[in-house]
């Protein structure tokens, strides 16, 4: 059996064997008035993150004098895509996506997380390697795995003054003749693919 307060002050309370009037025992209680959490608000909006990596969630509550700050706690709605590891940290187990809730009794609030697969491989692929000055020439990468978009990709052209790599038609633009390489490599520069390229002087057409 249990207790339930329905004010705030102090009481005694005495305990009799049903159908007795002996006392059995009695005791003194007070009850007080709960400072609950009325809202928490997540400070990210949402996270994007590769397997294996580990996030930790900001959050807000108000008020601020709440009594059951203990009680708050970080919650998946798919542990094997994200699970909760200490506190507000947790990790990134497979593809995926799932929310994090983070909870404290009867209130909460949640972020989308989506978790990519780590890019192991590129391959570049150009229309043609023998292009003329001024020619451009479309250029195809593909990710391994294709999931794996989460990396930004950034291109290089060796020496410099062979072209450039225009990322809204995604081709390569020649400017002097020569021979040299574009590259495509990852944030990290650890996952990149190249690809020969020969330009001769005349432009297309002439």
């Amino acid at each position: 059996n249990g207790l339930k307060a329905v004010g705030t002050g102090e009481a005694v309370l005495e305990v009799y064997v049903a159908g007795q009037t002996m006392k059995l025992c009695s005791g003194k209680i007070t009850a007080h008035r709960r400072n609950r959490i009325q809202s928490i608000q997540i400070q990210q909006k949402e996270i994007e993150m590769h397997v294996g990596d580990r996030a930790t969630l900001s959050y807000t509550y108000s008020p601020n004098d709440a009594d059951n700050v203990s009680s708050v706690k970080l919650v998946s709605s798919d542990g094997t895509v994200a699970a909760p590891e200490r506190g507000m940290t947790f990790v990134a187990r497979r593809a995926g996506s799932c929310r994090m809730h983070v909870q404290a009794e009867k209130v909460s609030d949640s972020i989308p997380v989506t978790v990519y697969p780590r890019l192991e491989g590129l391959k570049l692929e150009m229309e043609k390697t023998q292009v003329r000055v001024s020619e451009g020439v479309p250029i195809k990468v593909t990710r391994i795995p294709e999931s794996a978009t989460l990396d930004k990709l950034s291109f290089r052209v060796d020496p410099p003054s062979l072209g450039i790599y225009d990322t809204a038609t995604r081709s390569f633009y020649a400017k002097e003749s020569g021979r040299g390489t574009v590259t495509v490599f990852d944030k990290a520069g650890t996952v990149k693919a190249s690809c020969d390229v020969s330009v001769s002087g005349a432009p297309s057409g002439k």
